[in-house]
C-alpha cells in the first residue's frame, strides 16, 4: 500500500520533500558544532589562506603547502565563506548540499529504471544512514566527490544499457565532465571507481558492453583537460611537488602504510558496515542476496558499482570506516529494490540487529544516568570536568541511536508520517544539544577567544597541544615546531602549553576504580612545566601573565588542560630559576 501511494505522488513535490527532509537530517548542529578531528580545520583554514593570498591553484595551511587534496572543496567552501562569513556552517555547507544532491540524483534516476517507490526508499535510506549523517555535515572533500560519482554512474548506466546515442551528446559530457570534476574533488578514485564498475559489469556479471559507445579516447581527453586546467599550473608553481607529495605520499604511500600505525585488519569493511550502514544493514544485506540471485542489468550495474570501493580499499593499508561511503548510493538501491516481500523473509535477523542497537542505546542511556550519580567532591578537579563533559556525550549517543531506530521502525511499520517526523525531531534535538555541548567545551575555540586581543601579525607557539584547529580558531599562523619540553620562551610571543590530557577510558576507569591513580597523560617534566605549576599554585587559574583553561581536544576526544602564556617575559625568570634547580638537583639513586 505504501508503494502504491509513493508511486502516485507528483515527482516534483517528492523532490521538494526530499530537500526539506534532508535539511532536517543534516542541518541541526552544523551551525554550532566546532570543527572536528584534524582534517576539518585543515580544509577550513586552507580555504581562508587561499582567499587571503588570492591563489586559487595551490592551497596552504599554516603558511605551508597543503598537497593532500585537489582544490574543488576549497573553491566551493570559499563561495560559502563569502555568503555566510568565516564560520563552521559556511565551511560545512558544501557537504550538506552535496548529500542532498546525491539524494535528488538517486531519486530521478531510480524512478525511471525501477519505480518511484524504490527511488524514495533508496533516498530515505541514504538520508538516515549513519555514515551519511556524519560526513554529510563535515568540512571535507568526500561528499562533493560522491556527488560527481553518482552523476558519472548515471551517465555510465545510460551508455551501457540504453539505446545508442549520438556522439558527444549530453550523456557523454555528463559522464566525462563529472569524472574530471570528481578528480578535482578527491583525486584519482573518481576515475578508478567507474572503471572498476565497467570491468565488473562486463567480466564478473557477463553483461554486454559496447565499448565504442563510451567514447573512451575522446572522453579521457575531456577529463584530462579539466584536470590539466588546474593541475599544470599547480605542478609548475610547485616544481612538481604537488604530484610528488599529493600522489606519492597521500595516495600511494598511504596505500602501503597503515594510518597512525593502526593494525591492518583483513576484511575490515565487512564488520565495519554493521555500524556504517546503521540502521539499514539488514536491508542492504537482504538486497545484496536477492540481487546476486536475480542478476538482471540493474542488479549487475549496482553491484558492480558497490564492489569498487570495497575492492580497492580492502587492499589499502589506511583503513578508515568512511572509505566505502562511495558505494552507499548503489547499496541503497539494492536494498530497497523488491520492497517488503524480501525483507519479511529475514525478519529474525532484522529483529536481532535492531535489538542489538536498541540495547546499545539503552546502555548509553544507563551509563549517562550512572555518571550523573557520581559525586566529584573530594576528587581531583578533572573528575568534575569529566562528569560534565562525558555525560553530555553519553546522553547524545543514546538519543541518536534510539531516534534513528525510531525513524526506521516507524517508516518500516508505516503508522503514518507523524511518528517518523517525531523521531527525526528527537534526532535533530540530540544533534543540536551535542553540538552546543561541544562548542562550550572546544579547547581550540577557547584559546582563539583568549588570543583575539593579540595583533594578527604575532605568531604564537604551541607546546604539546599542536592541533590544526588552533590555526583556524586562532585566525593566524602558528609556530608548531617545538618539542613538548621546549622552554626557551621569547618575549612578546604568546605560547600555548599542554599540561595534562585525560582520555575517555581514563575517566571511565576512575569511575569504576576511583580517581586516586588516574593522572592522565602529562607532558615531560621541564622547567616550563614546573614554572607553570608554581604560577597556578600561587595565582589560581587566571592572571595577567598566564590563563589556565580546560576543554576537549576533538582530534583525540580527550579532556585537556592548557596554559596560555600571554606575557612570556614575566615567566622567563621563573623558568630560569626552575632550570637551575633541576641542574643542581642530585641524580636519583
Amino acid at each position: 500500500m505504501l508503494s502504491e501511494k509513493l508511486n502516485d505522488l507528483n515527482p516534483f513535490r517528492v523532490s521538494l520533500g526530499i530537500v526539506l527532509w534532508m535539511f532536517l537530517m543534516l542541518l541541526p548542529g552544523t551551525f554550532q558544532l566546532p570543527l572536528l578531528d584534524r582534517d576539518e580545520p585543515r580544509f577550513s583554514r586552507a580555504t581562508v589562506e587561499m582567499m587571503e593570498r588570492s591563489d586559487w591553484v595551490v592551497p596552504t595551511f599554516n603558511g605551508n603547502y597543503r598537497f593532500d587534496k585537489p582544490p574543488l572543496t576549497y573553491w566551493w567552501m570559499a563561495v560559502h565563506y563569502k555568503l555566510f562569513g568565516f564560520n563552521e556552517f559556511a565551511a560545512r555547507f558544501h557537504s550538506v548540499l552535496s548529500s542532498i544532491g546525491v539524494g535528488l540524483l538517486i531519486f530521478w534516476w531510480v524512478r525511471k529504471i525501477v519505480d518511484q517507490a524504490t527511488a524514495v526508499g533508496a533516498v530515505f535510506g541514504w538520508s538516515i544512514c549513519l555514515q551519511n549523517l556524519m560526513h554529510g555535515r563535515l568540512a571535507l572533500a568526500d561528499m562533493p566527490m560522491i556527488l560527481m560519482l553518482v552523476a558519472t554512474h548515471w551517465a555510465l548506466w545510460h551508455r551501457l544499457t540504453g539505446p545508442a546515442g549520438k556522439r558527444f551528446d549530453r550523456i557523454f559530457w555528463l559522464m566525462w565532465v563529472s569524472m574530471g570534476v570528481g578528480f578535482l574533488a578527491k583525486g584519482p578514485i573518481a576515475v578508478f571507481f567507474p572503471a572498476v564498475t565497467v570491468l565488473c559489469y562486463r567480466y564478473l556479471f557477463r553483461k554486454p558492453v559496447e565499448w565504442s559507445s563510451l567514447q573512451v579516447f575522446s572522453g579521457a581527453c575531456v577529463t584530462l583537460a579539466i584536470i590539466a586546467a588546474w593541475g599544470l599550473p599547480a605542478l609548475l608553481s610547485t616544481g612538481g611537488a604537488y604530484w610528488d607529495e599529493g600522489m606519492g605520499t597521500h595516495v600511494i604511500d598511504r596505500g602501503f602504510k597503515s594510518f597512525n600505525d593502526r593494525i591492518i585488519i583483513p576484511g575490515f569493511y565487512a564488520p565495519a558496515s554493521l555500524l556504517s550502514l546503521f540502521p539499514l544493514f539488514p536491508v542492504i544485506l537482504i538486497g545484496i542476496v536477492h540481487s546476486v540471485r536475480r542478476r538482471d542489468d540493474i542488479d549487475a550495474f549496482m553491484l558492480s558499482w558497490a564492489i569498487g570501493p570495497f575492492l580497492i580499499f580492502s587492499f589499502y593499508a589506511t583503513q578508515l570506516i568512511h572509505y566505502t561511503l562511495p558505494a552507499f548510493p548503489a547499496l541503497m538501491v539494492i536494498g530497497f529494490r523488491g520492497g517488503d516481500r524480501y525483507r519479511r523473509q529475514w525478519k529474525p535477523f532484522q529483529t536481532i540487529y535492531g535489538a542489538a542497537f536498541l540495547l546499545a542505546g539503552m546502555v548509553a542511556l544507563g551509563a549517562w544516568l550512572w555518571v550523573l550519580t557520581m559525586d566529584p567532591s573530594g576528587k581531583p578537579s578533572f573528575a568534575a570536568d569529566g562528569k560534565s563533559l562525558f555525560s553530555g556525550y553519553l546522553l547524545a549517543i543514546a538519543v541518536v541511536l534510539l531516534s534513528l531506530q525510531g525513524i526506521w521502525y516507524f517508516w518500516h511499520r508505516n503508522p503514518g508520517p507523524a511518528a517518523v517526523i517525531g523521531s527525526a525531531t528527537a534526532l535533530a534535538v540530540a544533534m543540536v544539544y551535542a553540538a552546543h555541548h561541544s562548542r562550550s567545551w572546544g579547547l581550540s575555540r577557547k584559546i582563539g577567544s583568549v588570543l583575539e586581543a593579540i595583533p594578527a601579525e604575532i605568531t604564537p607557539a604551541a607546546i604539546g597541544y599542536r592541533e590544526p584547529s588552533l590555526v583556524f580558531y586562532g585566525k593566524r599562523n602558528w609556530d608548531l615546531s617545538h618539542g613538548d619540553d621546549w622552554s626557551d620562551l621569547q618575549p612578546g610571543q604568546p605560547v600555548v602549553a599542554k599540561m595534562f590530557e585525560l582520555q575517555i577510558e581514563d575517566f571511565l576507569k576512575g569511575m569504576v576504580r576511583g580517581f586516586e591513580d588516574i593522572t592522565g597523560e602529562t607532558i615531560p617534566d621541564s622547567a616550563l612545566q614546573r614554572a607553570l605549576r608554581t604560577v597556578r599554585a600561587n595565582t589560581g587559574s587566571r592572571n595577567d601573565a598566564v590563563v589556565f583553561i580546560r576543554g576537549i581536544n576533538f582530534a583525540r576526544m580527550s579532556l585537556v588542560e592548557a596554559a596560555i602564556i600571554l606575557q612570556p617575559e614575566e615567566l622567563i625568570p621563573l623558568i630560569q630559576e626552575e632550570r637551575g634547580k633541576m641542574v643542581s638537583a642530585p641524580a636519583p639513586q
